[in-house]
């Protein structure tokens, strides 16, 4: 019982510590250009809010959700929205594709670990 109540903590941490660090990617507006995204479109702009840089040019600030939503919604596709935030300087990546998969690892990455920590019961196997 001690192992079940230690994984489940450790889990509940795991997802509130993703939820703390990236506050913007989860809490957009109700209703919001976001939340009229299919769900891989909503894939695609988390990928590019993820991918910009901690650190942007100065005079340039990152893109919000909902500020990369609405430029998919103008009518812009996934690549043009990419070349405007990489010629802003507000992403590295060589090109959308790297933008998603280096996404696709790190979400992987992450539910694996949790998956891991849950069946080995905290005990760090």
């Amino acid at each position: 019982m001690r192992r079940w109540m230690t994984a489940t903590a450790v889990g509940i941490l795991l997802s509130c510590a993703m939820l703390v660090a990236a506050p913007c990617l989860w809490a957009q507006a109700p209703g919001g250009p976001f939340d009229r995204l299919s769900p891989g479109n909503q894939k695609a702009a988390r990928a590019l809010f993820e991918a910009q840089r901690s650190s942007p040019p100065a005079g340039t600030r990152p893109l919000t959700l909902d500020e990369i939503a609405a430029r998919k919604h103008s009518g812009e596709g996934w690549s043009r929205v990419f070349d405007g935030m990489k010629s802003r300087g507000l992403v590295d990546a060589r090109n959308l594709g790297q933008v998603v998969r280096s996404f696709d690892e790190r979400h992987q990455s992450a539910a694996v670990e949790s998956a891991t920590v849950a069946r080995d019961g905290g005990r760090g196997r």
